[in-house]
């Protein structure tokens, strides 16, 4: 049950339906050659025209030539640019920039914020055509439900604490929207968040201004790997998250993550992950965007089975999991499987 005091601060106000996102699917995969000229033409026109009196021309051509060349190459990206106005959006070329120098921020877009053609990083409130893509996108709609979800359990873990500071580890933590974004109350006298994540873009100031003894959150710049290496010297953790990279890892290296997680999770702690499933959405942001590749899991329940088999080989060495699975529900179709472990 969601705690009164979470939210998700941004709905949906209309669903995009499957064929859609396949349609671009179609035209990249039957392109050859370059895209078709004068849609590359009309692009220009409406990106220049649209901001001529907020952007100085000179540094507009500049933005131009930078994504005139990815759209020339991917018709199904210049497609989708002019249906969903991409070229009057303030954001929309900066955030494809940032999908490939900051994943992290990318995400941001979920919420609204991304930078500006002027570079600057801003609440995107006065832009509709990011602000329909944010608020409407599927898997953007799923990272929200995701970053709920990590809220709410870290909100029931320190409901049911017995005394003591409740532990938390943030594997992969991005800019933490969990914490950040949806009405969680940070508090440093009953709860510690150790964070990890190597993206060099991430400011933990910024994204925790009142400092670290005020908010209880230590960043550190490392990759999982090293994390859990670090990790090994602590104290014992109540809960354990990590969000959105799974699907990235063969199942072998996962099995030792499992079995890392279980030493250092305390009785009853939870381990809290995700697996993507292999729908339209997640194939048409890798061909469309150039997000980076995953394994995609083909069905919930092949996704189940997979961890269910990695439980059942730890669980004959002795590292019992009880498991909870649960599938996104903002979405037509369901985008990935969320997975709560609970150490024995």
């Amino acid at each position: 049950m969601l705690q009164k005091d979470l939210f998700n601060p941004m709905t949906k106000t209309r669903v995009i339906e499957d064929e859609e996102f396949e349609k671009y699917l179609d035209i990249i995969a039957r392109q050859e050659g370059e895209t078709d000229s004068r849609l590359i033409e009309t692009l220009k026109k409406i990106f220049m025209e649209s901001h001529a009196d907020s952007v100085a021309k000179d540094t507009l051509q500049k933005i131009w030539q930078n994504f005139e060349g990815p759209l020339k190459k991917n018709a199904g990206l210049a497609n989708f640019t002019l249906d969903f106005g991409g070229c009057r959006s303030d954001h929309f070329f900066p955030w494809l920039a940032s999908v490939q120098r900051s994943p992290s921020e990318a995400l941001e877009m979920a919420y609204g914020y991304g930078r500006n053609l002027k570079g600057e990083f801003e609440y995107a409130k006065d832009d509709p055509w990011y602000m329909d893509a944010a608020r409407n996108l599927p898997t953007l709609a799923f990272h929200r439900e995701r970053q709920l979800n990590v809220a709410n359990l870290v909100t029931v873990a320190k409901g049911t604490r017995h005394g003591g500071i409740i532990k938390v580890a943030d594997l992969g933590a991005g800019r933490m929207d969990w914490a950040r974004m949806h009405g969680f109350t940070l508090e440093p006298e009953i709860m510690k968040i150790e964070a990890f994540d190597k993206d060099p873009t991430i400011e933990a100031a910024e994204l925790f201004p009142m400092g670290r003894v005020k908010s209880g959150v230590t960043y550190f710049r490392r990759d999982i790997a090293e994390a859990l290496h670090t990790m090994k010297y602590m104290e014992t953790l109540d809960v354990i998250i990590m969000q959105g990279v799974v699907s990235y890892y063969p199942v072998d290296y996962f099995l030792d993550v499992l079995t890392r997680v279980h030493r250092l999770l305390c009785r009853n702690g939870v381990f809290f992950f995700d697996l993507q499933l292999d729908c339209v959405y997640y194939r048409w942001s890798v061909a469309t965007f150039g997000w980076p590749e995953m394994k995609l899991a083909k069905s919930a329940s092949a996704a189940i089975d997979l961890i269910e088999g990695l439980r059942k080989k730890l669980w004959e060495k002795g590292r019992k999991f009880g498991a909870e699975y649960a599938l996104d529900t903002y979405n037509k179709s369901p985008a990935a499987v969320m997975v709560t472990l609970t150490k024995i």
